[in-house]
């Protein structure tokens, strides 16, 4: 992992829990609150039974009795068994405490609890709450942005014998939509509590240190042959990252990953098409070649093939050609229509040699 992403170490936080308290808050209050109920019944003048109801004696009496037991059965709460809780008394950790019922005095103790059951959250949203539209677009309500990320730019290719590029027709620099995920179990509550306050502002340091560090280690990545290669080891450092903010956190990460990345079905079709008639057109190139029509009138009728299979694959694959053998930088945006104007440069290429061939 790299130094930047390590510059803000992450420790578990310490917990002093303070058990004895408990105990030497709750019998204190229960026993005053138990003289208080018997002077009720017995003190005063005449017991509690004998007493005229209305009267200023009877009521302090009753009053005696009903305002404590009140206050006791209003302290007893209840923790479900989908419950993971903690116990705090006077801004001090107390204990974490299991699901049932629980007698916790009403202003002297407070009951932090969270779901026990697995917690699932995906970035930036899930897909059908993601906006495709481009980033300058107005935000349609309920949805949000969508996290697209760059790869690196791709190294120049070897050269074959002939002069050709080796590189692979994928070995260009992408920019995808990117979907990741985390599912988790919160484990101590008095932890949780502590390190993030709340499930929502955990979710929100999980996302920014998500978008970060695949920011990150896609930008170390050289175009998008090698991005497909190394997913798996992007994922793993992301899952290394969120088990480590987990750890400190009192929660357990169950799973984590990234989705595919946004390369679309249009693409990966017109990748498939575009391969087979390179393949095609480099055929008949051999075939001229062999029969002595001459190289240049070769590269003609390959340049045709070409444009007329591009003319036939869309704008994806016509992206992904011109990305590979064309663009200065390499550099194409996956599932955009900008460059559907490079539509006809194949054909142009084409028109240019038969125009030199007429003269």
């Amino acid at each position: 992992m790299t130094d930047e992403l390590r510059a803000g170490e992450i420790t578990k936080p310490e917990i002093n829990k303070r058990k004895s308290l408990y105990w030497f808050l709750t019998i204190p209050w229960l026993t005053i609150l138990t003289l208080i109920i018997l002077w009720g019944v017995y003190g005063g003048e005449k017991n509690v039974t004998n007493l005229d109801q209305f009267s200023e004696a009877g009521i302090l009496q009753q009053a005696a009795i009903a305002l404590p037991l009140l206050w006791i059965l209003t302290s007893i709460l209840l923790v479900d068994y989908t419950e993971t809780a903690g116990v705090t008394a006077l801004g001090y950790a107390v204990d974490s405490v299991g699901s049932g019922p629980k007698l916790l005095a009403r202003g002297l103790f407070t009951l932090v609890s969270f779901p026990r059951t697995s917690l699932q959250e995906q970035f930036p949203a899930d897909p059908e709450d993601v906006f495709k539209g481009d980033d300058s677009e107005l935000l349609p309500p309920g949805q949000k942005r969508a996290l697209r990320v760059t790869t690196g730019a791709p190294e120049k290719g070897q050269r074959n014998d002939d002069g050709s590029d080796e590189s692979s027709i994928l070995d260009i620099q992408v920019t995808v939509g990117i979907f990741f995920y985390l599912r988790i179990e919160i484990s101590d509550a008095l932890v949780f509590a502590l390190r993030y306050g709340s499930i929502e502002q955990f979710w929100r340091q999980i996302r920014d240190t998500g978008e970060r560090v695949i920011t990150n280690e896609f930008a170390k990545t050289k175009g998008a042959a090698q991005l497909i290669e190394n997913l798996s080891p992007i994922m793993n450092t992301l899952n290394d990252r969120f088990v480590e903010i987990a750890n400190s956190g009192g929660v357990t990460v169950i799973e984590s990953g990234i989705n595919s990345p946004d390369l679309s079905h249009t693409l990966a079709t017109a990748l498939r098409d575009l391969g087979v008639a390179r393949s095609k057109a480099m055929q008949s190139q051999v075939m001229l070649e062999k029969e002595g029509t001459g190289k240049a009138y070769a590269e003609k009728v390959l340049i045709d093939s070409i444009a007329e299979a591009l003319e036939n694959a869309g704008p994806a694959a016509v992206s992904a050609y011109v990305g590979e053998r064309t663009l200065n930088d390499k550099t194409i945006v996956l599932g955009t229509d900008g460059l559907t104007q490079v539509m006809g440069l194949a054909k142009t290429i084409s028109e240019t040699f038969k125009r030199s061939d007429a003269t």
